[in-house]
């Protein structure tokens, strides 16, 4: 089901039921970008909290512009109902409050241009959304702005320039409506650009004294008083002066300015575990966009998130983590992969079936069939591979004990390049403790030597350590050792580790500044941060 700006009143109502009726939600998101500079590109030399500070400066910077949401609700008879629905997603703009700013990335464009994204549906059916700080700062600038008028509705003081203003254009005025006292269609303006709201307010207080028939029409070209420019005059016909009198003018319809943040907020209210494939960037748009700005560190994210979601399955990670699953689908974990790999399970228990009513998405093998791409169809098919992983590890989704047994799943992203996941749950330091001093620069001698046989001859003596190739240096490596200990012990005994073949010093992250790409630059640039 597609839901735009214009039906937002009337499907929300339903997607709120099917989320209150539901065991699982999947979500998905289309982004403006991935990466916002070069120096944020990923790395395998990235430790959990580098992978989310340089993931974070990015959501930043980006917007999400579409989102899909996919509800599973169980049927019974083993059967499982999906309702899928797609929002394009555009920011609430206030004059003078909120005008949130984000970035294109130009290859992102294109991928979305090349899958049929609509970008005029984005601008003029987008449906508005803001976070819950951007809500808090939007009602203070509000309450500020109403303390403002008050004051200067109690203010009575009549000043010479209020008075010199109501002179200059009086006479022009009684004279304009003078000349056809019974046409209603001409109209006279009076600039009030750079003039101030009292000035120009006693201008229209006073036109009674000029139009006595109470047939007076007075508007302004904006409801924003900083962007008024002309103040437009006409005199009414008597039917309308009537109607005038005996209907009260209509009150002003204000935009619901949480928008799409209804949905999540009642998903948070629900406590409904979430689906996501890949969505370590997703999660964190739900918090940038829906909630608040990111935190800094890590951990604090982690804690935070948790607080509102408590449990979330990201099917990549599952797939990725499972010799049963990887027997099944292959080393391919892409979405569209997995899906068509678990295809062939479609009529097994539980069965996934979409709605009635929900004719946008179809389940098919058939390529013809398939909307890939769109954020509403891929969170159908991430639901849909989920619950097929299920039935594949024989862990029946309403077991009892379901949270115990997918505990090793949940709650885990999977960061490419980096071998530890992503771990909502750990609230610890990064799997890498302090990089600044358990890294070591490795020049290797003797060009025959493998990386494999680098690892070896300082793992056998100081423990786990993880071997990296600096970019585009044969014969160079880092060395990074998983505890702290160990790089210590090897620090002691520097000097007998330098072995023939071998030179070896300790770094830190500003030793990558000899290294002038911009994987490793960054490092150099996040340390100065903290500093």
């Amino acid at each position: 089901m597609n839901v735009t700006k214009t039906n937002f009143a009337q499907t929300l109502p339903i997607v709120l039921d099917a989320v209150r009726r539901a065991t699982f939600v999947a979500f998905d998101f289309e982004m403006t970008g991935v990466a916002a500079a070069e120096q944020l590109r990923n790395t395998n030399l990235d430790s959990v909290q580098l992978r989310y500070w340089k993931a974070k400066e990015s959501v930043r910077r980006f917007a999400a512009i579409q989102l899909g949401l996919c509800t599973f609700s169980p049927l019974g008879n083993g059967k499982i109902e999906a309702k899928p629905f797609n929002l394009h997603l555009f920011p609430l703009v206030v004059d003078g409050a909120l005008d949130r700013r984000f970035l294109f990335q130009p290859s992102a464009l294109q991928f979305l241009a090349e899958h049929n994204f609509d970008f005029n549906r984005l601008i003029y059916e987008g449906v508005h959304y803001l976070s819950h700080a951007e809500e808090r700062q939007l009602a203070e600038t509000q309450r500020l702005a109403a303390v403002k008028k008050r004051l200067r509705e109690v203010d009575t003081t009549i000043t010479a320039e209020m008075q010199t203003f109501y002179l200059m254009h009086a006479a022009r005025i009684k004279d304009f409506f003078s000349e056809a006292p019974t046409d209603n269609t001409r109209t006279l303006e009076v600039n009030v650009k750079f003039i101030k709201y009292k000035v120009y307010k006693y201008l229209e207080e006073k036109l009674g004294n000029v139009v006595t028939d109470g047939r007076l029409e007075v508007k302004y070209d904006s409801d924003s008083l900083v962007n008024r420019t002309k103040m437009t005059l006409r005199r009414m016909s008597v039917e309308e002066a009537a109607a005038a009198a005996v209907t009260p003018s209509a009150p002003r319809v204000e935009v619901e300015p949480s928008g799409a943040r209804i949905i999540f907020d009642e998903i948070i209210a629900k406590r409904v575990p979430l689906l996501t494939h890949n969505g370590f960037l997703d999660a964190l748009h739900i918090y940038d966009k829906f909630i608040g700005p990111l935190p800094d560190r890590a951990g604090s994210f982690k804690q935070a998130f948790r607080g509102h979601f408590p449990a979330i399955y990201d099917t990549k990670y599952l797939v990725s983590s499972s010799n049963v699953l990887f027997s099944a689908i292959g080393p391919m974990t892409d979405l569209s992969t997995v899906f068509k790999n678990l295809w062939r399970y479609k009529d097994d228990e539980p069965r996934i079936e979409v709605a009635p009513g929900f004719t946008e998405y179809k389940l098919s093998g058939d390529p013809e069939e398939v909307a890939s791409h769109e954020a509403g169809y891929d969170a159908l098919i991430t639901g849909y591979s989920f619950f097929k992983s299920l039935q594949l590890l024989r862990i029946p989704y309403d077991a009892k004990d379901f949270t115990t047994r997918m505990a090793f799943f949940a709650n885990r992203f999977p960061l490419g390049g980096v071998k530890v996941p992503f771990n909502l749950s750990d609230d610890g330091a990064d799997a890498y403790k302090e990089a600044s001093t358990a890294m070591f620069h490795v020049t290797n001698k003797d060009e025959t030597a493998t990386l494999e046989e680098i690892r070896k001859i300082f793992e056998e003596k100081y423990g786990k350590v993880n071997v990296y190739t600096i970019f585009g240096a044969a014969f160079e490596y880092f060395l990074i050792f998983q505890r702290k200990e160990s790089a210590e012990k090897l620090t002691a005994e520097m000097t007998s580790a330098n072995r023939d073949k071998l030179r070896l010093e300790a770094v830190s992250y500003t030793h990558l500044r000899a290294h002038e790409t911009p994987e490793h630059l960054v490092c150099r640039l996040l340390l100065e941060k903290k500093k």
